[in-house]
């Protein structure tokens, strides 16, 4: 069953119930969620810096390492 309230996830469906009116909010909402290549390496940034910051109270804790470095990884990334 296709769920009209969210385009989404409906739009890579195969289905005759998809309108074109799904496909077209989808678009436009897709545009709501597009961000620079600055603002992404900031947020990147950011969010490193705070699992730093998370770490430096709990160093054991792996999760908080694994994200770390993944949020570095991004940020860096986008810089190539």
């Amino acid at each position: 069953m296709i769920d009209t309230k969210n385009p989404l996830l409906n739009y890579g469906m195969k289905n005759n119930e998809q309108s074109k009116s799904n496909k077209k909010q989808y678009e436009e909402k897709l545009k709501e969620y597009r961000i620079g290549a600055i603002d992404n390496i900031r947020l990147s940034f950011d969010k490193a810096t705070e699992y730093l910051g998370k770490l430096s109270h709990d160093i054991d804790d792996i999760s908080n390492y694994k994200m770390f470095i993944l949020c570095l990884n991004n940020g860096l990334e986008i810089f190539i």
